[in-house]
């Protein structure tokens, strides 16, 4: 069964792998799913791994940290600010029907619900960066792990 599941992971083509962010040339997703850092024991390709996910990861924290974050925080004021203001024009509605007024309430509706759509969709790509930048973090621990294992077992078989 374990045979059956790598011959399929090693089939699984570039398309089928996730896509990081902001990687034109794919060096990213090719470090992260070519490089068996299981089977490097110099400390030194290790760090430089490292580092290369490092960079790259805290370049994503900051993108979503100054770009993202900002606009989905003013999408959701702006969705927040018109649940409790749709009030009154829908009360001008009630005490005045002219057409004007109703076309107004159905203006701020429209209104309301792009701005709504739009931080649903700000949002969605707030949880692929976290996602991205949790894979990586993740990928970084296994390389201090592996960075440890390669120490240890330098010291163990050439250390006096």
């Amino acid at each position: 069964m374990s045979i059956f599941f790598l011959y399929n992971i090693n089939k699984m083509s570039r398309f089928d792998r996730n896509q990081f962010p902001h990687d034109k040339d794919n060096r990213i997703q090719n470090m992260y799913y070519d490089i068996n850092i299981h089977t490097i024991f110099n400390r030194t390709n290790l760090q430089n791994i490292k580092n290369k996910f490092i960079k790259y990861g805290s370049y994503l924290i900051k993108y979503e940290k100054y770009s993202i974050q900002p606009e989905v925080s003013r999408l959701e004021y702006i969705c927040h600010i018109g649940k409790y203001t749709s009030i009154t024009p829908t009360i001008q509605v009630r005490d005045d029907p002219t057409p004007e007024n109703y076309k107004k309430l159905v203006e701020f509706n429209n209104k309301r619900e792009r701005y709504c759509v739009e931080c649903s969709r700000y949002m969605n790509i707030q949880k692929d960066f976290n996602n991205r930048i949790n894979d990586i973090c993740i990928r970084i621990r296994d390389i201090k792990m592996q960075q440890n294992k390669s120490r240890n077992h330098y010291k163990k078989y050439y250390c006096c």
